[in-house]
């Protein structure tokens, strides 16, 4: 569906009755190409009378992108205007004309009414929602522009001639002018062969005091009937189970920092952990992503007639913005599990190996750091001051940051547009950039993580091969079930000893961590038990410190096979 659309919108360049105009929208550098686009490319797409054979279309008053995609509602053209004489110059008294700031902001835009007999008149979201309502949209140029504005809205039902007429009543009565800074088409499209999909398109031109034009496109696309097909439901009841688990998930670290809370005495040793602060950014992240879909779902049941014809619907805005801000959310949520799973990956040393080699490199690659964002730094300042206002790669800190960052990745800028740009530091910024960052920190960089990595991959144990691995794998999870399933002990105790909650309280016990971790992976049974012996000695010490301790006594006995067996032991809630 957005490839339909960029197709039909973005990617088509002018038909022949305008041949003068041959560019696509993304190449409109002009506000002459900004009418000419409207009459020769979004008008003939958005109301097409004729089909391909140059038959009459009955479209009963909707009209179809591509013959798939129908517009939903009316099309709204807006705008937001910067007030006079709201830019800052030195030499403003030496000219009558007014001045008006290049960019747009909240604290300069212009609301006053203009055009012939004021025609043009500025619309408030809360006063006019209808009309001026929808999401907020982060320029390219300028910065967050809100909704409201001037805004026309232009019905299809009217027919192909009076849209056209509309849209020629706006280029004749000069809608844009100096005091434009940028133009957003919204138009919402329905493809109920994709489930039920609905996009969402924005299409800006920002007009900054330069001149030139420039422009950008955004399509957001949503489904509005969340479950119609067997594999719908199939998800619905992956979608229960993930509450499940995410309520179980939230019960383990709940209990986990009441634990600490009544052994430790405060939670602030929990919080010392990096990894239980990933897990409850990670906890946060998922329920914020439930509470989204909620929502999501809760808009969807609450849309207004889709069937308008001649009103724009600006909810369909509202909830793509909350789509998206969902998808992202959970984006981001699915990366941060990616790194939690390094926790787990502690009980093995060979999969563990890449965290234990990046800590070891930690402190040679923070001084490392240090030094490479000194030295990009002066190269981007460089390349900002030298080729900054000739060349479109270093115009702003943002763009110099990027185009620096694909030179240390391999993707050097345009040596002709920098050399044309300065003959001199051209030619010189590109050589040192080469030698200094690509051939000497970015080689030292590789170097650094290769030592730490043999460092730490020499005392990684060796194994007998993958059939060896595979059997001390099952091996350790059957001595794990089955410790679980004789109620020896709490199953606390068991996944204490699991997951290694609590490494520090074995500071000063006689039990060697790496050794208890390589008996674990043989599967050694009887390891558990010293090993959970050492772990309650250490808080029953805590716990009894100042108390009579003669009512309180560890009794274990051998079990005849060389493993040991709990007959008695305190529990410490």
């Amino acid at each position: 569906m957005n490839e339909s659309i960029s197709a039909s919108l973005i990617g088509q360049p002018i038909n022949s009755t305008y041949e003068p105009f041959s560019k696509a929208f993304l190449e409109i550098q002009q506000w002459e190409d900004i009418s000419s686009y409207m009459q020769g490319v979004l008008l003939p797409a958005l109301t097409q009378d004729e089909d391909y054979s140059g038959n009459p279309v009955n479209n009963n008053g909707s009209y179809y992108l591509m013959n798939t995609n129908r517009v939903l509602g009316a099309v709204r053209i807006k705008q937001h205007r910067v007030a006079p004489n709201s830019c800052r110059s030195l030499i403003q008294n030496f000219t009558s004309e007014p001045c008006y700031a290049s960019l747009w902001d909240e604290s300069i835009q212009s609301t006053e009414a203009y055009g012939p007999n004021q025609m043009f008149r500025y619309y408030d979201e809360d006063k006019d929602h209808q009309i001026a309502g929808g999401a907020s949209i982060l320029g390219y140029v300028g910065g967050w522009y809100p909704s409201g504005g001037f805004c026309e809205i232009i019905p299809l039902t009217n027919g192909s001639q009076r849209v056209k007429d509309q849209i020629q009543s706006l280029i004749d009565n000069q809608w844009w002018d100096k005091q434009t800074r940028v133009i957003i088409i919204n138009i919402n499209f329905l493809n109920i062969g994709l489930d039920d999909r609905i996009a969402v398109l924005y299409l800006m031109m920002e007009m900054p005091a330069s001149g030139m034009v420039s422009t950008a496109f955004q399509i957001k696309t949503f489904r509005v009937s969340m479950y119609i097909s067997g594999l719908d439901w199939f998800r619905l009841v992956m979608e229960i189970l993930f509450v499940i688990i995410l309520v179980f998930y939230l019960y383990t670290e709940v209990s986990e920092i009441v634990g600490f809370i009544r052994t430790r005495g405060s939670v602030l040793p929990y919080f010392r952990s990096m990894w239980n602060i990933i897990e409850l950014l990670n906890l946060a992240l998922f329920f914020s992503s439930l509470g989204m879909y909620a929502r999501y779902l809760y808009s969807i049941n609450h849309l207004p007639d889709l069937t308008m014809t001649d009103q724009y619907i600006p909810e369909l805005e509202e909830l793509a913005v909350v789509a998206l801000q969902m998808y992202n959310l959970s984006a981001i949520n699915i990366l941060l599990s990616t790194f939690r799973t390094f926790k787990f990956l502690r009980l093995n040393s060979r999969l563990y190996v890449l965290w234990k080699a990046l800590d070891r490199a930690g402190a040679d690659l923070g001084s490392f750091l240090f030094m490479f964002l000194i030295i990009a730094l002066g190269f981007l300042l460089m390349g900002l001051l030298t080729f900054g206002p000739d060349s479109a790669n270093f115009n702003t800190f943002v763009n110099a940051f990027g185009t620096c960052w694909n030179f240390v990745i391999g993707n050097p800028p345009d040596y002709q547009d920098i050399s044309t740009s300065n003959r001199v530091l051209g030619p010189l910024f590109f050589a040192l950039f080469t030698i200094f960052i690509f051939f000497v920190l970015v080689n030292m960089f590789i170097a650094i993580l290769n030592d730490a990595y043999s460092a730490v991959h020499k005392d990684v144990p060796k194994s007998g091969g993958m059939g060896r691995s595979v059997q001390k794998q099952f091996g350790r999870i059957s001595n794990y079930v089955k410790l679980l399933l004789k109620g020896q002990r709490p199953l606390s105790d068991i996944e204490l000893l699991r997951r290694l909650k609590h490494p520090e309280i074995l500071e000063k016990s006689t039990v060697n961590m790496d050794d208890m971790m390589e008996a674990i992976g043989e599967g050694a049974t009887h390891e558990y038990a010293k090993f959970l012996l050492n772990v309650h000695r250490k808080f029953y010490a805590k716990s009894m410190e100042g108390k009579d301790r003669g009512s309180h006594r560890y009794q274990w006995q051998s079990s005849g096979e060389g493993h040991l067996t709990f007959r008695h032991f305190p529990r410490f809630r």
